[in-house]
Parts: structure tokens; C-alpha cells; sequence
């Protein structure tokens, strides 16, 4: 994921840094180009300028906070050889999301929040998330899963087990008001109740499934 850019001088990284965290609070519909030009200390002229328009300016911030997001995620399948990577991998597979998904530091936070929008109000921005982010991260814990089960097992199964896993993971993606308090009881710090839950939800996995190697490129 691209960091946020920081040169105070530069107006057009203003209006995109101010847009990220404009656009992560408020959405699409909620956030007004008065909203980022007055965050950005900029006019709405500049704004015109560079992007042309609101909805430019969203497809622009999606491309930069999600070009690659999906790469890390791609990459956990092929750090499997034998049974305890495989599990290793699962494991750190949901890490990964529970980190994205509760994260409270930017730009890990707005990429969250947007998500958040766009699963409530789609825009037309959602498919460069699907694209970018959401198929090669699913394709990826499918190919896991997949491992898992024996060979010639549906694509259905596969699916169902891997949509599952992704469920338990979803319910902390709206962590905000009361809850935030729900899902992090107080006598526990934050990160040792997803370090808990991460290991529950891997463990539910490999626990009920069983490591088959991948056949190799050629083999049928």
C-alpha cells in the first residue's frame, strides 16, 4: 500500500492526503470538495485542476491506498512446504486481516474506514477494491484452504469454508461506538484479544482440516 505523501508544499499531495482521510470519515456522499479544500488548505480551483472532479479525485485516492494492497496476501500460499507452514500461513493470513480491518494508525486506517463505506454504500469505486484487493486476497486463502482438503474437493466447499473464516474475521470491521467496547472487553489489552481471536479462527481451520501438498506444475 502506497504511504501517505508528507510535502506540505506540494498542493496536490494536501488535496490527496486530506481526501483520504476526508473521504475514510465521511464516504462518498458525505464528503462535500468544500470539506477536502478546506482540509487541505487549498482552493476548489486546484482541486478542479488536478482531478477534475469529487468522484476522480475517489477513484485517485483508491488507486494509491489499494495498488498492490492485495500483493502480501497473494504471496502467504507460496511460503507453504509441509504441514507447520501451511498452518503458519493460515495463521498469518488472518493476522493480516484482523490487522487491517482494526488498525487506528493511516493510512492502514483510511484504506479500513473506506471499505467500511463501500460495503454499506457501493460506489463506483468498488470495483478497483475487488479487483486490487478483495479477489486476490480470497483467491489467495482459497488456495490454502484448498491444501487443506483432499484433492478434487468442489469449489463450493472450498468456497463455504473460506467465506466462514471470513465472516468471524468481518465482525470487527465496524468497530466504532459502543461496539468497540463489545468486541474489546476492557480487562484485556486490544491486541491480546486479536492475537486470541487469530489464533481461534486458524485454529478452527486446521484443526478440523489436514495439510495435502499442492501436486506440482505439470502433474494432473
Amino acid at each position: 500500500m502506497n504511504e501517505q505523501t508528507d510535502n506540505p508544499d506540494d498542493p496536490k499531495k494536501r488535496i490527496l492526503n486530506a481526501a483520504m482521510e476526508q473521504f475514510s470519515m465521511r464516504g462518498f456522499e458525505g464528503t462535500s470538495v468544500r470539506d477536502i479544500c478546506v482540509a487541505a488548505n487549498v482552493n476548489v480551483a486546484a482541486v478542479n485542476y488536478y482531478f477534475r472532479s469529487k468522484e476522480q479525485l475517489y477513484h485517485e485516492i483508491f488507486h494509491r491506498l489499494f495498488e498492490d494492497f492485495g500483493q502480501p496476501l497473494m504471496a502467504i500460499p507460496a511460503k507453504v512446504h509441509d504441514e507447520e507452514s501451511w498452518k503458519a500461513a493460515i495463521d498469518e493470513w488472518i493476522r493480516y486481516m484482523l490487522n487491517i480491518i482494526t488498525t487506528d494508525t493511516p493510512p492502514l486506517l483510511w484504506a479500513s474506514n473506506l471499505i467500511r463505506h463501500e460495503r454499506h454504500n457501493p460506489s463506483s469505486v468498488l470495483p478497483i477494491i475487488m479487483e486490487n484487493f478483495f479477489n486476490p486476497g480470497v483467491n489467495g486463502f482459497k488456495r490454502l484452504i484448498r491444501m487443506g482438503l483432499p484433492p478434487g474437493t468442489d469449489d463450493v466447499t472450498i468456497h463455504v469454508w473460506a467465506i466462514s473464516a471470513m465472516g468471524a474475521i468481518s465482525t470487527f470491521a465496524d468497530h466504532i461506538g459502543p461496539w468497540d467496547s463489545f468486541l474489546f472487553p476492557p480487562v484485556m489489552s486490544r491486541q491480546d484479544v486479536l492475537e486470541k481471536i487469530g489464533r481461534h479462527i486458524s485454529h478452527s481451520i486446521t484443526s478440523q482440516l489436514a495439510y495435502h501438498p499442492e501436486p506440482s506444475k505439470g502433474t494432473a
